[in-house]
């Protein structure tokens, strides 16, 4: 008889957690305050400097803005999808204009 046991009708691939509860509809409507006026599923150069500007960032000055553009993995230089967004808001944990900018300080690698 064998000491180890085998576990019944499981894999042994381990599962990803889930992604962490945010206010989706909260995280919509902040995009909608920055996107393009010409497609409103893209937050272009415009609105991510005003997005920057509406959280204490200065866009030119901070890396911040970097590390939001990282943390959505924007294909698009200078650009965000409303999918994108929602993904970085969720990796980041945030679904608030207050939250943000500590939450972007906090995934700063540098940091």
């Amino acid at each position: 008889m064998s000491v180890f046991r085998r576990r019944s009708g499981g894999s042994s691939r381990r599962r990803e957690p889930p992604p962490p509860k945010i206010d989706e509809a909260a995280v919509n409507s902040i995009f909608d305050q920055f996107a393009s006026e010409e497609d409103n599923d893209t937050m272009d150069f415009d609105g991510i400097a005003a997005l920057g500007e509406a959280i204490g960032i200065d866009p030119a000055a901070d890396l911040s803005i970097l590390v939001l553009a990282w943390k959505t993995e924007a294909k698009t230089p200078m650009q965000i999808s409303r999918s994108e967004f929602l993904d970085g808001m969720r990796k980041l944990e945030c679904d608030t204009l207050e939250e943000l900018p500590a939450k972007l300080q906090a995934a700063d690698p540098r940091m």
